[in-house]
């Protein structure tokens, strides 16, 4: 925000949703953004919803220009109430909170938060010497209270942070190169990242206080997030394989839970670990549910999207805390716009009991 600007944070621009329906299965889609500029949910790995599904929040562009910053915006999933929650040029990582309402971000060389309900933003902590970037990720950790956020240094140098989300202050856990995909295990506060460093790439795990850094040496995922709260994980496979799986820590062999031609690409999980939710590519076939104690899956709606370079023409789907929405991108406008879909009537009864349709054959693994 610059010196004179009067700020836009707290305004409510109404709406601009557009609704439609999928073709293929009837699932209601609203897409919550029609602004002539870039709309991008949070990536796969963490939660955009309040724990009550009834809100979200996600990114928009400020302008069409490729240096444009990113604001923070949040809306009903009804596609209504689209309020402003920043007004500021360096917005970066971006997470929420899964019991409180506030929004956790990198800002600069600041971590910062703002109440989603009376805009108030905070200083939590500042690290003399980095700074945030809009690609960064951060993660939460319910049981700890902590913010993990990515800031740079220089050139391909990252640290690795932890900030106490009560404003007492925060610490440099790790440095290296390149971080990214730092995602934190709610249920133990365990913290995952990977490392792409001249010679290899490396991923990691350590305890919520920095200590007990070791390598996680699954190499089977292209990518992954925590299983829920079960403590595992659940990801992808790397090509040339196809399918989901589920790994433990220390675990002899993984657990296939969707195998077959299609390749699943990014993959999110309801928290109690039930349903997770895939998008795909080469070819897009869609996004789906998968039913993981009956490792039955089905096609939720296709997204459209153009899947190319940009991180925000992947659809990076994530399914909302009472399991109704999946929120994905799509540059189906022409322009990648943040997307919702009501998981079609039916779908998950039929996954549950193994009682599909004809049409439900031609979806499902």
């Amino acid at each position: 925000m610059t010196e004179g600007h009067r700020t836009r944070k707290g305004k409510n621009y109404g709406s601009e949703r557009v609704l439609y329906t999928d073709a293929e299965t009837g699932a209601r889609i609203v897409q919550l953004t029609s602004f002539p500029t870039i709309g991008m949910n949070l990536y796969f790995e963490q939660c955009s919803f309040t724990a009550d599904s009834q809100r979200l929040i996600f990114y928009s562009q400020r302008a069409a220009d490729r240096d444009a910053p990113f604001d923070v915006f949040r809306a009903d999933v009804d596609g209504t109430n689209l309020v402003r929650l920043t007004d500021r040029d360096d917005v970066g990582g971006l997470v929420l909170a899964p019991k409180a309402a506030k929004a956790f971000f990198s800002a600069g060389s600041e971590v910062r938060s703002v109440d989603l309900e009376t805009f108030k933003e905070e200083t939590l902590a500042h690290f003399e010497g980095f700074h945030s970037f809009a690609s960064s990720l951060g993660g939460i950790s319910s049981d700890e209270g902590n913010y993990y956020a990515y800031l740079h240094r220089e050139e391909e140098r990252y640290a690795l942070v932890r900030v106490a989300t009560d404003g007492k202050g925060g610490e440099v856990l790790y440095e290296g190169f390149n971080l990214t995909h730092v995602n934190v295990d709610p249920k133990t506060g365990t913290v995952a990242f990977g490392e792409r460093a001249p010679d290899e790439t490396k991923n990691w795990l350590m305890n919520p206080d920095g200590s007990n850094l070791r390598r996680f040496t699954f190499e089977k995922f292209a990518h992954c997030s925590w299983w829920g709260q079960t403590g595992a994980w659940q990801g992808c496979y790397l090509p040339p394989d196809r399918g989901i799986c589920i790994y433990r820590e220390g675990g002899e062999k993984e657990e296939v839970i969707v195998s077959g031609s299609r390749y699943f690409w990014h993959s999110g999980s309801s928290p109690d670990g039930e349903w997770i939710v895939a998008d795909t590519n080469w070819p897009d076939e869609g996004i789906f549910l998968v039913h993981v104690p009956s490792k039955r899956s089905g096609l939720v709606c296709r997204s459209r999207s153009s899947n190319g370079h940009p991180q925000w023409t992947h659809p990076h789907p994530s399914i909302s805390p009472d399991g109704n929405y999946v929120l994905f991108n799509s540059d189906r406008p022409g322009i990648s716009q943040v997307h919702l879909a009501t998981i079609p009537e039916g779908l998950k009864e039929r996954l549950v009991k193994g009682d599909v349709t004809v049409r439900d054959r031609t979806l499902c693994v």
